[in-house]
């Protein structure tokens, strides 16, 4: 059932991945089967929360982790409380976020669980960075990434060195935020990770853009689409499109960065991402008015209150 439904859930198939859980929860709870009960509560509150639906997720979770307390079941009360403290993240309830991290980190300590204590160091230090405590954030970084280092993770290791690389980047120490970027973009080619590598190539352009080296951003991000447009992410798509678009107007090129937004736009649109639609109308009525084209830049700003 669990892999059933990991693969519908892979494939967007979010619906069909629900029913399948709800069935095997109510034939758990009729078996009174607990332990796969609490698993199965805690796949469908992760599905939940790829809806959008955080109360639900975090009342699911909440069932989960209070028969993983009567089970006396610390490894599975150590990842719910991680994923938990994931969605305060995403409410912006940052001192709740940390305080379920730090309840899950010493679980994961007192099981000797490297795995759990890499991911839920590297969790914290994400809080630690959207509160602008960057050298805190660095701290929790090293120590995950010393301990994905240890385990062999190369998965983890590509992604804590991109995240760190971003830390650098804040505080505009580009030379060591490139650094990092290459050692994460070695690792995802390594692993033949396409996605991350997209990403990571992304990002080094967003680097060179900072420096005004925008021939070598402009090749960046080029890669980052035709990778992609092979892996039909629409979303990285559109993202990078609008970065494109972010290039040809520094240059002066305001026709070709157009053509990027209206690709940009389409690909919205197609996906129903309002938010990401708002922001690129936005973009594109910036860029009639530096034209000087008034009437033209109103239509798409009105479009923005929607």
């Amino acid at each position: 059932d669990f892999l059933s439904a990991y693969l519908l859930q892979a494939f967007g198939d979010l619906g069909a991945a629900l029913g399948l859980l709800e069935e095997s929860a109510r034939l758990a709870e009729k078996t009174n089967d607990r332990r796969h009960q609490s698993l199965t509560l805690h796949a469908m509150a992760t599905v939940w929360v790829t809806r959008g639906e955080l109360e639900r997720a975090m009342g699911l979770y909440q069932q989960s982790l209070d028969i993983q307390e009567q089970l006396g079941d610390l490894q599975g009360k150590s990842a719910t409380l991680h994923q938990m403290a994931g969605v305060w993240v995403n409410r912006g309830e940052l001192e709740r976020a940390m305080g379920l991290y730090q309840r899950s980190l010493e679980m994961t300590e007192q099981l000797g669980d490297l795995q759990g204590k890499s991911a839920t160091l590297h969790g914290m230090a994400s809080v630690w960075v959207t509160r602008g405590e960057l050298e805190r954030a660095l701290g929790l970084f090293q120590q995950s990434l010393d301990i994905q280092e240890q385990l062999g993770d190369l998965q983890g290791k590509g992604t804590t060195l991109a995240s760190m690389a971003d830390v650098w980047g804040t505080r505009g120490d580009l030379e060591r935020a490139m650094g990092l970027y290459q050692q994460s973009l070695d690792v995802q080619e390594q692993l033949g990770d396409l996605k991350g590598g997209s990403a990571t190539l992304a990002n080094m352009a967003g680097v060179w853009v900072r420096r005004g080296e925008l021939e070598r951003a402009m090749g960046l991000y080029q890669q980052a689409l035709d990778i992609e447009e092979q892996l039909g992410n629409l979303k990285g798509k559109s993202r990078t499109l609008h970065n494109m678009a972010g290039v040809w107007v520094t240059r002066g090129k305001l026709e070709r960065a157009m053509a990027l937004c209206q690709q940009s736009l389409e690909i919205h649109e197609q996906l129903g991402d309002l938010q990401g639609k708002s922001a690129n109308l936005s973009a594109m009525a910036n860029l009639w008015v530096t034209r000087g084209e008034n009437e033209r830049a109103m239509g798409p700003v009105s479009y923005t209150h929607l």
